[in-house]
Formats: structure tokens, sequence, C-alpha cells
């Protein structure tokens, strides 16, 4: 039901309370609850609102717990409109299954001596898990981000979680060692509903629509700058999806503005080593608004390149073009483009996602494609590069998908994760 029907405030209880339960939108519901006493009468029963969480989430048990029904439907909805059970970014990868377990495969990276050598080096050993191992959490998972080198999760009572690579003279977590080996609780005010993780950058979203953000940033006169803030930009706007790039952040608010900290890798910056150093900072510190054509409901960073997907399901990319990230085609390889361009495919799109250096975007059909870097000849036999976007057919439609550098996840309609590329970890 897209829109409230005109003349519900005349039907009994009972129906608008059965109407409300079978709407899909939750902001639907708040909408109309906000304009009809009727209406806001059954939105502030918890009956209501424990019979639609049975009915929208009968895949979840019921757990134990101080928070109102209302809290948690609104909880488990946002979380599930905004994360995929899937990530990957670089070498390793995190899986969440129905049940909300979540499980990592791929590289990881622990610290073998180091104490007595210099501050600006690390001593640690890769290695890779045979096969997806469960990382035990004490209650369900909801959102996951496999890094560069790094992982992240959200539990569904809204902590944060980091391991992995933590730096090596400045660190993100300034209390941990180089390598943190288990997951290790991030102490913020908010409950925290989705987690993303760049190189040494994460950024955090909260349920009250605020972003939380930190990174590493190397710039052009040698120091490194650590960068943290809670953003919001107005009360009455929220922050309703996040990304973290290798040396940047970017946010959409609930008016479709895309906000980016970072370093602008768009437009070269044409100054000496020290203002260029400056210039830099100021991104980092402050904000850019990128502006769109139209409204922007979700964004994704890679290394030099982002794409937005806006609410009528145009994709729009920016940045540098390196491996054929943005997909414009040959023409373009290896060109810097300064403002949004829009993608060209036969329907509108749904869901995007990108890897350092490759891209991909699943249509409203469900259809899958990518375009890129393919480094190990993981999709096309004898490409490097996939200049432009290019349709995958697995058999089956796609509903999530997560790139890694050298792998590709897509978890078609019926359940099952299909996987290809170079896998030496299982």
């Amino acid at each position: 039901m897209d829109q409230p029907f005109a003349n519900l405030d005349l039907l009994p209880y009972e129906m608008i309370f059965q109407i409300l339960l079978k709407t899909d939108d939750l902001q639907t519901i708040i909408n109309y609850c906000q304009t009809s006493q009727r209406a806001a009468s059954v939105c502030r029963d918890e009956d209501f609102w424990k019979s639609k969480y049975q009915l929208d989430f009968r895949d979840l048990p019921i757990l134990a717990g101080n928070d109102t029904w209302r809290k948690r439907y609104k909880r488990i909805f946002l979380s599930r409109r905004i994360n995929s059970p899937l990530s990957g970014k670089s070498t390793h990868y995190g899986i969440i299954d129905q049940a909300g377990k979540v499980y990592i495969a791929g590289e990881k990276i622990i610290e073998v001596s180091g104490r007595e050598r210099p501050e600006t080096s690390i001593s640690i050993q890769s290695f890779n898990n045979q096969r997806p191992v469960n990382i035990p959490f004490s209650s369900k998972v909801i959102s996951v981000s496999a890094g560069v080198r790094s992982t992240g999760a959200v539990t569904e009572d809204g902590e944060a979680y980091f391991w992995g690579l933590n730096g090596v003279k400045y660190k993100l977590l300034d209390w941990k060692d180089s390598v943190i080996e288990t997951p290790e609780q991030l102490k913020l005010p908010l409950r925290a509903i989705k987690i993303c993780l760049g190189r040494l950058t994460f950024a955090i979203l909260s349920e009250e629509g605020f972003v939380y953000f930190k990174g590493v940033f190397k710039l052009k006169d040698g120091p490194t700058v650590i960068s943290r803030a809670f953003f919001r930009k107005r009360k009455d706007i929220r922050i309703i999806d996040i990304a973290a790039g290798d040396m940047s952040f970017a946010a959409v608010d609930s008016e479709g503005r895309v906000y980016f900290w970072g370093v602008v890798f768009w437009r070269k910056i044409k100054l000496n080593k020290n203002k260029q150093a400056i210039t830099e900072r100021k991104h980092i510190e402050g904000y850019t608004i990128i502006p769109f054509p139209e409204p922007i409901k979700q964004v994704s960073l890679g290394a030099r390149h982002l794409m937005a997907l806006s609410r009528s399901g145009q994709v729009y990319v920016l940045g540098r073009n390196s491996h054929g990230a943005l997909g414009l085609g040959p023409e373009w390889l290896g060109k810097r483009i300064k403002r949004p361009r829009k993608l060209s495919f036969p329907e509108p799109i749904s869901y995007i996602s990108s890897s350092l250096i490759s891209s991909s975007a699943i249509t409203i059909s469900q259809k899958l494609y990518i375009w890129g870097s393919d480094p190990l000849h993981q999709t096309f036999k004898g490409k490097e590069i996939i200049p432009s976007p290019t349709q995958i057919d697995i058999g089956l439609p796609v509903e999530n998908i997560a790139l890694g550098f050298n792998f590709t996840l897509a978890l078609s309609n019926d359940g099952v994760v299909n996987r290809w590329g170079f896998f030496p970890f299982g």
C-alpha cells in the first residue's frame, strides 16, 4: 500500500488494525499515524507491533528484552532494508545466515612479533581460512563488513564490533594492539544498525540516523590524521545509508543528499605539498555535498570511485576510472570523472555494490551486472578489465552481491550463496 486510503478513519478500529498490519512500508504507517487519530491509537498499541513483528519477521525467534515491540520492529526493519547478508571488499568475505550467525573466510592476519620492533613497522603473518568459520556473538548479527584486512559486525542489540588490522603508529582503536584477533566492541552512545569498513576506516550508522566514522589517513606532508565525528545535519533529517572507502566516507540523508568526507579523488588538487595537505585535511574534517541530478538512496565506495543509486533506480558514478570501475566504456579507462555520470541499464536498479576496483548492480527483476577489474579472469576468460556493465547469468535471479579482489559472491533467490573466482581458502 503506497498511500493510506483517504477514508480509513471511517472504518472500525479492528479493520484499521488489519490494514496497517498488511502495509509493508514502515514510513507509510508512521506518516498515517501522524495524520489520523484513529491510526495513531493503533500505533500506540503494543499488540499491533507484536503482531506485525511476528508477521513480517516470522523467521526470527522472539527474544526476551526490555525494548518495546515498536522499537524492536523498527530496528529490524531498518537493518534489513539497508544491510546485505554478504560482504567482501578485498581478500576475505563475510556471510550472515538466516539464523543471524556470521561466517568469515579468506585471508586472516595475526601478529607474530613486533613488540620490540620500531613503532612504524609490524611483523604479521597471513594465512587463509580453508572454509567459512563462525564468529560467535551473544546475539544475532544484522550487519557485517569485510574491509581491507579487517572486519566489522553489528548485532541485533545495537552493539558494533571490530577486529583485524588496527594500524601501527596511528591506530583506529587507540587502546588496542596493531592486530586485533577477536571482535572488540566499540563503545558508542547510540544503537548501531550498520557498519562499513574500508582500508583502516570504518563508518557506523545508528538507529537514530546519526553516523560515526573514524579513519587513518596518509596525507601529502607525511603525518597521518585520524578523523572521527558524530554527524546529522539537522534534527529532522536522518542519515539513511553509509559507505567506507580507501581514505573516504560517504553518507546519504533522508532528503537524498550525499555527503563526502576524505581525500577527494574525483579532482586533482594542484597545490604545493603543504597546501595540498591542508586542503585534504579540510575535506576530512569537514564534508562536501556532492550534487546529483535527483535524490539518492544508496552509496558505495571503492578505492578511488563512488557509485550512487537514485530513488528512481538510476546509477551515477564519479572518480577515477581505474580498471574500468566506473563502467563508462573503454574510451574512458584511466580518466578522472569530476561530475556524476549516469550509467545506462535496460531497467531500473535496486542495489549497488563495489570492491576497491570493480562494481556491480542488481536490477529490479534481479538481473546481475558487473564491471571493472577482473584480475584473475574470474568472470570472463581472457579479460582482465570489463569496461562496461555486463550481465552475468547464474541461472537464477540474484538478490545480493559482494565483490572481492579476486572473487564474487552472489545470493540467488533460492537462498544459495553462489561463488566464483580464486578461492585458495576453500
